[in-house]
């Protein structure tokens, strides 16, 4: 038997090299991505990574994902996707899944406890942001080639440091968190990690009304996007805090719309989804896009129907494209486009629970 196994193994691994390599790269480099993970109601009998062809948005492939929290879909340098799970509301996970661009399953880690604060890449590393019981934060440092943990960085603050975004460029890692203050409301604090030293420094206090969502790293500084800024009197408004590295770091304001939580920049602007619910105590319904010239400081803003809420924002040949889930029976979730001519939104691929999208190596010369 093992003879005649042995020619047939080798005929099948001949056929699979054959379709791997008669893969066009273009179909690759055109490749979306949704991942469907955030709804702990629904048992996670959701949880998916969808594979999409960013020109037509026929979906290509579903691949399967573990029952709990997925809460970040990341790309490295090599073109592998990371995931990153959280748990549920009763134990916490430590799982990160790495993914080929095809949607095959490569690697397994477990680097710390909840991976829920982002996965981001420099250098020749990993930095994946966790953030434990909820108290201090852990940055496990894999090595890219080995996919081996090279170290761990702790991030301490007095009080609390509750993890809950990050961003790299090619000299710095920054990881934000909420942390406590002495009145009532959101504070949130931010440290940078040197990456010759693999170090945190002690984290910086961004003060009152602060609560960072997302940070977007562009020309040596970093964005972060505060969804706290509601609480704040609009002639005062940190709606965007820049934070650009160095001895001692600096940050300014900017003023945008209250509360922006998912964006994404492009040349010189930068395009923003405001939900001031977000992690927040508020229950005002209004939701909004709106879009600022980094050069000239010029805000255009686009409202969104009443509590209608995305769980990311990602742009795709220049088109906006939201993530949504939470409608009845996951009727209504799926990946939408916004269209700034005419304020409508259309939804592209219906998906329930979406809640992440990244868009293709590749922008289309259509």
């Amino acid at each position: 038997m093992t003879r005649v196994r042995f020619p047939l193994m080798f005929m099948l691994v001949l056929l699979s090299a054959c379709s791997t390599t008669s893969t066009p790269a273009r179909t690759v480099a055109r490749s979306g991505y949704l991942l469907a993970g955030a709804n702990v109601g629904s048992g996670f009998a959701s949880n998916t990574l969808t594979i999409f062809d960013s020109d037509s948005f026929t979906i290509t492939r579903q691949v399967k994902l573990p029952k709990s929290w997925a809460e970040h879909l990341e790309r490295d340098p090599e073109g592998r996707l990371w995931i990153s799970f959280a748990g549920d509301f009763q134990q916490n996970d430590n799982l990160v899944q790495i993914y080929s661009p095809q949607g095959d399953l490569m690697h397994e880690l477990r680097p710390c406890e909840r991976p829920e604060a982002g996965i981001v890449f420099a250098g020749d590393y990993a930095f994946i942001v966790c953030a434990d019981k909820g108290f201090s934060a852990t940055v496990a440092v894999v090595d890219r080639s080995t996919l081996a943990v090279k170290t761990s960085i702790p991030i301490t603050l007095e009080g609390n440091f509750l993890a809950s975004a990050s961003a790299a460029n090619t000299d710095t890692v920054v990881v934000a968190g909420l942390t406590s203050g002495p009145e009532q409301g959101s504070y949130a604090a931010v440290t940078l990690i040197n990456l010759t030293t693999l170090e945190a420094q002690t984290p910086l206090r961004l003060g009152y009304s602060s609560d960072i969502a997302q940070i977007l790293p562009v020309n040596g500084r970093f964005y972060l996007l505060n969804a706290g800024s509601w609480r704040t009197p609009r002639g005062e408004a940190n709606d965007i805090l820049i934070l650009t590295p160095g001895t001692p770091p600096k940050i300014e304001s900017m003023p945008i719309a209250p509360s922006p939580v998912w964006g994404a920049i492009i040349q010189d602007s930068l395009y923003t989804y405001h939900n001031p619910t977000h992690n927040q105590t508020n229950d005002d319904p209004h939701r909004m896009i709106a879009r600022t010239n980094l050069t000239t400081g010029k805000v255009e803003t686009w409202s969104l129907p009443d509590n209608w809420n995305a769980s990311d924002l990602a742009l795709i040949d220049g088109q906006i494209m939201l993530p949504s889930w939470g409608s009845p029976e996951g009727t209504e979730d799926g990946l939408y486009r916004f269209d700034l001519t005419t304020s409508q939104l259309t939804r592209l691929i219906q998906s329930r629970d979406a809640s992440r999208v990244m868009p293709p190596l590749t922008i289309s010369k259509k």
